[in-house]
């Protein structure tokens, strides 16, 4: 349950702060299919705030089920890595 200031339906900006990513890497994971669709129109991406809790906790991922966040943090960390030519 949130409370009355709380949002029910998230933002790019509030999603990333929440998986503590940035908005880009955010963008990343929804085109490689590693994070959960959003239930906005093209655009304008929304996500409801269970769905992204559901997320973080390990409950629920669009592409890989198996997967847990932490090995979406590392898949995230080897891209930069090689982005800046470390791997």
């Amino acid at each position: 349950m949130t409370s009355d200031n709380e949002p029910m339906l998230l933002r790019v900006h509030e999603v990333a702060r929440l998986l503590g990513v940035s908005d880009e890497t955010l963008r990343l994971w929804r085109k490689a299919g590693k994070f959960i669709a959003p239930v906005g129109g093209p655009g304008h991406p929304r996500w409801r705030r269970s769905d992204v809790l559901a997320f973080i906790e390990g409950r629920t991922y669009s592409a890989a089920p198996e997967q847990s966040i932490e090995s979406h943090l590392d898949d995230d960390l080897i891209t930069a890595a090689a982005h800046f030519g470390l791997v």
